[in-house]
């Protein structure tokens, strides 16, 4: 009898600190959130206002749109602060693309992203056979980063025969199953 106390005890004293902890760290998270809100609403007000409420690429496209409305590619650099850190590279290269300047397509961080973005601001597919692999390579080849920068012109341009110089069979199939079927409105 005196066991199954304690270990009622044991286990009800168990509850209450892992309740503790858990609404602590729940406190915390509610309290970073509200720091991320202002720090961005000091930084980027515009972005703070009409996009953090949005999640994933329709945040990056958010910010890409008042970056080029301000004509400040900085706005960019909001999105981190948002945990889209993927999101910088579009947005710096719709904004390269409305200034019709590939100098900001070397802040991307992979190569087949200023691959990409140069391809994109040029309007020519080969600067995605231009990349150079450096130290980011080290996850994918240096024939990877060109094939999936080719599919991603391809499929941004809806241009089907842009897939034919991808030499991964199953991104080129990819690429072609995308770009081959009727857009949607």
């Amino acid at each position: 009898m005196r066991s199954a106390m304690l270990i009622f005890a044991l286990a009800f004293i168990g509850l209450l600190v892992f309740g503790c902890v858990n609404s602590g760290k729940e406190q915390n998270e509610t309290d970073h959130k509200a720091q991320v809100l202002a720090d961005l609403q000091m930084k980027y007000p515009e972005v703070a206002e009409r996009c953090s409420n949005l999640t994933d690429w329709e945040l990056a496209g958010c910010v890409a749109e008042i970056a080029k409305e301000k004509n400040d590619w900085q706005q960019c650099m909001s999105l981190p602060m948002l945990n889209m850190e993927p999101g910088v590279c579009e947005c710096l290269t719709q904004f390269s693309m409305k200034a019709n300047d590939t100098s900001l397509c070397e802040k991307c961080s992979m190569p087949k992203e200023k691959g990409y973005c140069r391809a994109m601001v040029t309007g020519d597919w080969t600067e995605c056979q231009r990349i150079v692999c450096d130290f980011s390579c080290s996850y994918e080849s240096e024939q990877t980063q060109k094939d999936l920068c080719l599919q991603w012109v391809a499929i941004n341009k809806y241009d089907s025969t842009i897939c034919s110089q991808i030499q991964n069979e199953q991104y080129r199939d990819q690429c072609l199953n995308i770009t081959t079927k009727p857009r949607h409105p």
